[in-house]
């Protein structure tokens, strides 16, 4: 999961993680300048949904990625397999 929609770290070690979650046609790429704000005092969780940006294209399922239930597993088990805790959501 983290290889395949391209997981990016970044920032602070401690503090409340922020996840910067990118909309549809779009990339992590939008929230650059808007995530280094606050790479001094959090760590900075971006990705790309499956299907966009440089996510690995081949898992794009237009049956199962036609509503957001999959991208919101997709975050759960991205948020499971880095072991986040009282993680902030942005996007």
């Amino acid at each position: 999961m983290l290889e395949r929609n391209k997981v990016t770290l970044s920032g602070a070690s401690a503090g409340a993680p922020m996840i910067f979650i990118h909309g549809f046609g779009c990339d992590q790429s939008m929230w650059s300048q808007v995530a280094g704000q606050f790479k001094a005092h959090h760590p900075i969780v971006t990705y790309d949904l499956t299907g966009m940006g440089q996510s690995d294209l081949s898992a794009y399922d237009p049956g199962r990625y036609a509503d957001l239930r999959a991208h919101a597993e997709d975050l759960v088990e991205i948020i499971e397999q880095l072991q986040l805790e009282d993680a902030v959501l942005v996007g």
